[in-house]
Protein backbone atom coordinates (compact mmCIF):
# COMPACT_ATOMS: atom_id res chain seq x y z
CA UNK A 1 0.00 0.00 0.00
CA UNK A 2 1.24 3.43 -0.90
CA UNK A 3 1.80 5.87 1.99
CA UNK A 4 1.05 9.50 1.36
CA UNK A 5 3.42 12.16 2.76
CA UNK A 6 0.68 14.42 4.21
CA UNK A 7 -3.03 14.43 5.02
CA UNK A 8 -3.95 16.71 2.13
CA UNK A 9 -2.76 14.20 -0.45
CA UNK A 10 -4.55 11.36 1.34
CA UNK A 11 -7.83 13.25 1.39
CA UNK A 12 -7.46 14.04 -2.31
CA UNK A 13 -6.90 10.36 -3.14
CA UNK A 14 -9.90 9.28 -1.05
CA UNK A 15 -12.07 11.94 -2.69
CA UNK A 16 -10.96 10.82 -6.15
CA UNK A 17 -11.72 7.16 -5.40
CA UNK A 18 -15.09 8.13 -3.96
CA UNK A 19 -15.94 10.02 -7.12
CA UNK A 20 -15.04 7.08 -9.29
CA UNK A 21 -17.21 4.73 -7.20
CA UNK A 22 -20.13 7.17 -7.14
CA UNK A 23 -20.01 7.51 -10.91
CA UNK A 24 -19.79 3.74 -11.45
CA UNK A 25 -22.68 3.06 -9.07
CA UNK A 26 -24.78 5.83 -10.61
CA UNK A 27 -24.15 4.36 -14.06
CA UNK A 28 -25.26 0.97 -12.73
CA UNK A 29 -28.37 2.71 -11.32
CA UNK A 30 -27.41 1.77 -7.74
CA UNK A 31 -28.84 4.48 -5.44
CA UNK A 32 -28.32 2.77 -2.06
CA UNK A 33 -25.96 0.30 -0.43
CA UNK A 34 -26.68 -2.11 2.40
CA UNK A 35 -24.83 -1.44 5.66
CA UNK A 36 -25.60 -3.73 8.57
CA UNK A 37 -28.87 -4.61 6.90
CA UNK A 38 -29.94 -1.00 6.36
CA UNK A 39 -30.23 0.84 3.05
CA UNK A 40 -27.95 3.89 3.04
CA UNK A 41 -27.75 6.45 0.23
CA UNK A 42 -24.66 6.05 -1.93
CA UNK A 43 -23.56 9.58 -1.20
CA UNK A 44 -23.61 8.90 2.58
CA UNK A 45 -22.05 5.43 2.51
CA UNK A 46 -18.44 4.79 3.45
CA UNK A 47 -15.95 4.29 0.66
CA UNK A 48 -15.39 0.65 1.52
CA UNK A 49 -19.13 -0.15 1.34
CA UNK A 50 -19.37 1.60 -2.02
CA UNK A 51 -16.49 -0.54 -3.27
CA UNK A 52 -18.17 -3.73 -2.01
CA UNK A 53 -21.45 -2.70 -3.66
CA UNK A 54 -19.68 -2.14 -6.97
CA UNK A 55 -17.83 -5.43 -6.73
CA UNK A 56 -21.10 -7.20 -5.96
CA UNK A 57 -22.51 -5.97 -9.26
CA UNK A 58 -19.81 -7.85 -11.19
CA UNK A 59 -18.09 -10.46 -9.04
CA UNK A 60 -14.53 -11.23 -10.08
CA UNK A 61 -14.30 -14.61 -11.84
CA UNK A 62 -18.03 -15.08 -12.13
CA UNK A 63 -18.28 -12.68 -15.07
CA UNK A 64 -15.55 -14.55 -16.89
CA UNK A 65 -17.33 -17.84 -16.28
CA UNK A 66 -20.52 -16.32 -17.61
CA UNK A 67 -18.70 -15.07 -20.70
CA UNK A 68 -17.19 -18.51 -21.26
CA UNK A 69 -20.59 -20.12 -20.93
CA UNK A 70 -22.01 -17.64 -23.39
CA UNK A 71 -19.19 -18.45 -25.83
CA UNK A 72 -19.94 -22.19 -25.52
CA UNK A 73 -23.65 -21.57 -25.93
CA UNK A 74 -23.04 -19.29 -28.89
CA UNK A 75 -20.80 -21.90 -30.52
CA UNK A 76 -23.47 -24.57 -30.01
CA UNK A 77 -26.15 -22.31 -31.37
CA UNK A 78 -23.99 -21.46 -34.39
CA UNK A 79 -23.41 -25.16 -35.08
CA UNK A 80 -27.10 -25.89 -34.67
CA UNK A 81 -27.98 -22.97 -36.93
CA UNK A 82 -25.62 -24.28 -39.58
CA UNK A 83 -27.21 -27.74 -39.29
CA UNK A 84 -30.70 -26.28 -39.50
CA UNK A 85 -29.63 -24.24 -42.54
CA UNK A 86 -28.37 -27.42 -44.21
CA UNK A 87 -31.61 -29.20 -43.38
CA UNK A 88 -33.56 -26.26 -44.75
CA UNK A 89 -31.56 -26.32 -48.01
CA UNK A 90 -32.14 -30.08 -48.30
CA UNK A 91 -35.84 -29.62 -47.62
CA UNK A 92 -36.05 -26.84 -50.21
CA UNK A 93 -34.29 -29.06 -52.77
CA UNK A 94 -36.67 -31.93 -51.98
CA UNK A 95 -39.63 -29.57 -52.22
CA UNK A 96 -38.42 -28.39 -55.63
CA UNK A 97 -38.10 -31.98 -56.82
CA UNK A 98 -41.57 -32.82 -55.49
CA UNK A 99 -43.03 -29.77 -57.21
CA UNK A 100 -41.39 -30.86 -60.49
CA UNK A 101 -42.73 -34.40 -60.03
CA UNK A 102 -46.17 -32.98 -59.31
CA UNK A 103 -46.00 -30.85 -62.45
CA UNK A 104 -44.92 -33.85 -64.55
CA UNK A 105 -47.64 -36.05 -63.05
CA UNK A 106 -50.23 -33.35 -63.64
CA UNK A 107 -49.14 -33.08 -67.29
CA UNK A 108 -49.28 -36.85 -67.71
CA UNK A 109 -52.67 -37.02 -66.02
CA UNK A 110 -54.05 -34.31 -68.31
CA UNK A 111 -52.62 -36.11 -71.37
CA UNK A 112 -54.10 -39.42 -70.19
CA UNK A 113 -57.47 -37.79 -69.59
CA UNK A 114 -57.40 -36.28 -73.07
CA UNK A 115 -56.51 -39.71 -74.52
CA UNK A 116 -59.37 -41.32 -72.61
CA UNK A 117 -61.79 -38.72 -73.95
CA UNK A 118 -60.51 -39.28 -77.49
CA UNK A 119 -60.74 -43.06 -77.15
CA UNK A 120 -64.23 -42.76 -75.68
CA UNK A 121 -65.33 -40.67 -78.65
CA UNK A 122 -63.69 -43.10 -81.09
CA UNK A 123 -65.32 -46.02 -79.28
CA UNK A 124 -68.71 -44.37 -79.65
CA UNK A 125 -68.09 -43.77 -83.36
CA UNK A 126 -66.90 -47.36 -83.85
CA UNK A 127 -70.02 -48.55 -82.05
CA UNK A 128 -72.18 -46.61 -84.50
CA UNK A 129 -70.20 -47.96 -87.46
CA UNK A 130 -70.42 -51.50 -86.07
CA UNK A 131 -74.19 -51.29 -85.75
CA UNK A 132 -74.43 -49.92 -89.30
CA UNK A 133 -72.17 -52.72 -90.58
CA UNK A 134 -74.23 -55.33 -88.73
CA UNK A 135 -77.44 -53.93 -90.18
CA UNK A 136 -75.95 -53.94 -93.67
CA UNK A 137 -74.65 -57.50 -93.20
CA UNK A 138 -78.06 -58.66 -92.06
CA UNK A 139 -79.69 -56.95 -95.04
CA UNK A 140 -77.23 -58.51 -97.50
CA UNK A 141 -77.60 -61.89 -95.80
CA UNK A 142 -81.37 -61.71 -96.15
CA UNK A 143 -81.05 -60.74 -99.80
CA UNK A 144 -78.53 -63.53 -100.41
CA UNK A 145 -80.74 -66.07 -98.67
CA UNK A 146 -83.71 -64.90 -100.72
CA UNK A 147 -81.73 -65.04 -103.97
CA UNK A 148 -80.35 -68.48 -103.06
CA UNK A 149 -83.85 -69.80 -102.41
CA UNK A 150 -85.24 -68.36 -105.65
CA UNK A 151 -82.31 -69.77 -107.61
CA UNK A 152 -82.88 -73.17 -105.98
CA UNK A 153 -86.54 -73.07 -106.97
CA UNK A 154 -85.62 -72.15 -110.54
CA UNK A 155 -83.08 -74.98 -110.76
CA UNK A 156 -85.58 -77.46 -109.35
CA UNK A 157 -88.15 -76.29 -111.88
CA UNK A 158 -85.86 -77.02 -114.83
CA UNK A 159 -84.46 -80.17 -113.22
CA UNK A 160 -80.81 -79.21 -113.54
CA UNK A 161 -79.60 -80.25 -110.07
CA UNK A 162 -78.39 -83.57 -108.74
CA UNK A 163 -79.89 -83.41 -105.23
CA UNK A 164 -78.74 -85.57 -102.33
CA UNK A 165 -79.84 -86.12 -98.75
CA UNK A 166 -77.75 -85.66 -95.60
CA UNK A 167 -76.01 -89.03 -96.16
CA UNK A 168 -75.08 -88.14 -99.76
CA UNK A 169 -77.61 -90.45 -101.41
CA UNK A 170 -79.52 -89.11 -104.41
CA UNK A 171 -83.02 -87.88 -103.66
CA UNK A 172 -85.79 -89.87 -105.31
CA UNK A 173 -87.81 -88.13 -108.01
CA UNK A 174 -90.89 -88.42 -105.82
CA UNK A 175 -89.28 -86.41 -102.99
CA UNK A 176 -91.38 -83.49 -101.74
CA UNK A 177 -90.76 -79.91 -102.88
CA UNK A 178 -89.72 -78.86 -99.38
CA UNK A 179 -87.14 -81.67 -99.20
CA UNK A 180 -85.80 -80.76 -102.65
CA UNK A 181 -85.61 -77.05 -101.73
CA UNK A 182 -83.72 -77.79 -98.51
CA UNK A 183 -81.19 -79.93 -100.40
CA UNK A 184 -80.86 -77.34 -103.18
CA UNK A 185 -80.27 -74.48 -100.72
CA UNK A 186 -77.24 -76.35 -99.35
CA UNK A 187 -75.51 -76.15 -102.74
CA UNK A 188 -73.37 -73.13 -103.53
CA UNK A 189 -74.81 -70.33 -105.62
CA UNK A 190 -71.96 -70.73 -108.12
CA UNK A 191 -72.70 -74.41 -108.69
CA UNK A 192 -76.41 -73.74 -109.08
CA UNK A 193 -75.78 -70.96 -111.59
CA UNK A 194 -73.63 -73.30 -113.69
CA UNK A 195 -76.23 -76.03 -113.50
CA UNK A 196 -79.01 -73.61 -114.34
CA UNK A 197 -77.04 -72.37 -117.33
CA UNK A 198 -76.56 -75.92 -118.56
CA UNK A 199 -80.26 -76.65 -118.06
CA UNK A 200 -81.18 -73.49 -119.90
CA UNK A 201 -78.90 -74.44 -122.80
CA UNK A 202 -80.55 -77.84 -122.90
CA UNK A 203 -84.06 -76.39 -122.78
CA UNK A 204 -83.38 -73.89 -125.54
CA UNK A 205 -81.71 -76.56 -127.65
CA UNK A 206 -84.76 -78.78 -127.16
CA UNK A 207 -86.98 -76.09 -128.72
CA UNK A 208 -85.03 -76.30 -131.97
CA UNK A 209 -84.28 -72.57 -131.87
CA UNK A 210 -81.00 -70.83 -132.59
CA UNK A 211 -80.47 -68.87 -129.39
CA UNK A 212 -77.97 -66.62 -131.12
CA UNK A 213 -80.92 -64.98 -132.81
CA UNK A 214 -82.64 -64.16 -129.51
CA UNK A 215 -82.30 -60.51 -128.33
CA UNK A 216 -79.64 -60.15 -125.65
CA UNK A 217 -78.63 -63.84 -125.74
CA UNK A 218 -75.05 -64.51 -124.53
CA UNK A 219 -72.69 -65.85 -127.16
CA UNK A 220 -72.02 -68.92 -125.04
CA UNK A 221 -75.61 -70.03 -125.59
CA UNK A 222 -75.12 -70.18 -129.39
CA UNK A 223 -75.78 -73.70 -130.58
CA UNK A 224 -76.97 -75.53 -133.68
CA UNK A 225 -80.24 -77.28 -132.84
CA UNK A 226 -80.29 -81.03 -133.39
CA UNK A 227 -83.02 -82.71 -135.35
CA UNK A 228 -85.30 -84.85 -133.22
CA UNK A 229 -85.23 -85.78 -129.55
CA UNK A 230 -82.50 -88.38 -130.05
CA UNK A 231 -80.24 -85.93 -131.85
CA UNK A 232 -80.84 -83.39 -129.09
CA UNK A 233 -79.92 -85.96 -126.45
CA UNK A 234 -76.73 -86.92 -128.24
CA UNK A 235 -75.76 -83.27 -128.66
CA UNK A 236 -75.65 -82.77 -124.87
CA UNK A 237 -72.05 -83.19 -123.62
CA UNK A 238 -72.49 -82.41 -119.92
CA UNK A 239 -73.14 -85.75 -118.13
CA UNK A 240 -75.48 -84.23 -115.53
CA UNK A 241 -77.43 -82.28 -118.11
CA UNK A 242 -77.61 -85.38 -120.31
CA UNK A 243 -78.93 -87.51 -117.42
CA UNK A 244 -81.52 -84.87 -116.56
CA UNK A 245 -82.54 -84.62 -120.22
CA UNK A 246 -83.00 -88.35 -120.37
CA UNK A 247 -85.00 -88.37 -117.11
CA UNK A 248 -87.40 -85.79 -118.48
CA UNK A 249 -87.64 -87.33 -121.96
CA UNK A 250 -87.12 -90.99 -121.18
CA UNK A 251 -90.08 -92.37 -123.11
CA UNK A 252 -89.41 -90.24 -126.20
CA UNK A 253 -85.70 -91.09 -126.25
CA UNK A 254 -86.32 -94.80 -125.75
CA UNK A 255 -88.90 -94.77 -128.51
CA UNK A 256 -86.44 -92.98 -130.79
CA UNK A 257 -83.86 -95.70 -130.15
CA UNK A 258 -86.46 -98.40 -130.82
CA UNK A 259 -87.45 -96.71 -134.06
CA UNK A 260 -83.81 -96.41 -135.03
CA UNK A 261 -83.09 -100.05 -134.32
CA UNK A 262 -86.16 -101.26 -136.19
CA UNK A 263 -85.00 -99.74 -139.42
Amino acid sequence: MKFFGNVTKLEAAIEAADGVLNAALAKANVLTVSIDGKAVAVADAPLADKARALIALNPVGESQATVNELHVTNTGLAARLEGVSGERDTALASLGALQLDKSNLTTRAEAAEASVQTLTAEKGQLGVQLKAAQSEFERVSREHAGFNTELSKACIAVGCLQLTDASGAALPLAAGEAVKLEAANKLSVSDKLKAYQAGLNMAITATGLNVASLPGAPLKFTATPAAGILAQHKAITDPMAKAQHYAKNKEAIDQAYRDLNSK
